[in-house]
C-alpha cells in the first residue's frame, strides 16, 4: 500500500526537464530488487517472443524468436531472428535457438538470458513439452536459473511514476522513443495477422524483407530486445550507485 501511494504522488509531481519519469530507490532488501541482479558476463543474452494464438484450435504459434547479444569486440549490440510460420518451423526455430544458446554457453560458460516478464519463461517450458524436443536442457536452464527475469527486479528496486511497470513505461527512464511502426504486443499481432491474411507464400524461414509487414514486427522485435539490453546496463548502473557489490 505504501508503494502504491507512493507511486500515486510520483505520478502526479512535475516531471524534470527531461520527461522522464520519476522514481525512487527503494530500501536495499536482501534477496529483493537490485540484490537479484546476477554477475555481468559477456556473453550475456537478451531475449524476446511474439506469438499468436490460433482462434479455432486454440493452440499458440511463437512465430518469431529474437535476442540481442554483445559484439566481442566493441560492445555493440547485435540482433539475431528466429522465424517460424507453422508449429512445424516453430519447433525447428526453437530447436535452431536452443542449440545456438548451448553453442555460446560453452564459449561464455557464465552467461544469463535476460527477459521481461515471465510470458519467455513460460513459454520456453511449453515449446519443449509441445514438441517434445530439448526437455533436458531447458529443465537444466530452468534449475539452475539461467533466464533471469529483469520485471521482479525493477519492481522490487525502484517506485515508479508510471501508471504500470510494463517495458514500454520503464524504459521511458533509459530511452527517448521508438522508431519502429509497431509500438505495441498486440500491434506485432495485428501486423501478423495481416500478413498471414494477406495470401503471400509461406516460405519456411521466410526473411521480413520479403514482407513490409514481417519487417515491421520484427522491427517491433528488435526494438523490445534492446530495450532490454538497455534496462539491464540501466539497473546494473543502479545497483553500483547503491554501493553494491557487483
Amino acid at each position: 500500500l505504501n508503494d502504491l501511494r507512493e507511486q500515486a504522488k510520483l505520478q502526479v509531481s512535475p516531471k524534470g526537464p527531461d520527461q522522464k519519469p520519476n522514481f525512487i530507490v527503494k530500501k536495499i532488501v536482501e534477496g529483493k530488487g537490485l540484490t537479484i541482479l546476477p554477475r555481468t558476463d559477456q556473453g550475456d543474452i537478451w531475449f524476446d517472443l511474439e506469438g499468436v494464438q490460433d482462434t479455432v484450435l486454440g493452440s499458440q504459434l511463437e512465430y518469431l524468436i529474437g535476442a540481442c547479444y554483445q559484439n566481442e569486440s566493441d560492445g555493440e549490440s547485435i540482433y539475431k531472428a528466429w522465424w517460424a510460420h507453422t508449429p512445424l518451423e516453430e519447433k525447428k526455430a526453437f530447436e535452431q535457438w536452443v542449440e545456438w544458446v548451448e553453442e555460446r554457453r560453452r564459449q561464455y560458460p557464465g552467461l544469463r538470458i535476460y527477459h521481461y516478464g515471465n510470458y519467455e519463461k513460460s513459454a520456453i517450458r511449453r515449446l519443449s513439452q509441445q514438441h517434445s524436443t530439448k526437455e533436458m536442457i531447458v529443465d537444466q536452464w530452468l534449475r539452475s536459473e539461467l533466464l533471469v527475469d529483469l520485471l521482479p527486479v525493477v519492481t522490487g528496486a525502484i517506485v515508479l511514476g508510471e501508471d504500470s511497470y510494463s517495458l514500454k513505461k520503464v524504459e521511458k527512464l533509459y530511452m527517448d522513443h521508438r522508431d519502429a511502426d509497431v509500438k505495441t504486443a498486440g500491434d506485432s499481432v495485428v501486423a501478423y495477422r495481416n500478413w498471414a491474411a494477406s495470401g503471400e507464400p509461406n516460405i519456411p524461414g521466410q526473411a521480413p524483407e520479403a514482407s513490409p509487414q514481417l519487417q515491421t514486427i520484427e522491427d517491433y522485435n528488435r526494438e523490445d530486445c534492446e530495450s532490454t539490453v538497455l534496462l539491464h546496463q540501466w539497473l546494473v548502473n543502479l545497483k553500483k550507485e547503491q554501493g553494491l557489490p557487483e
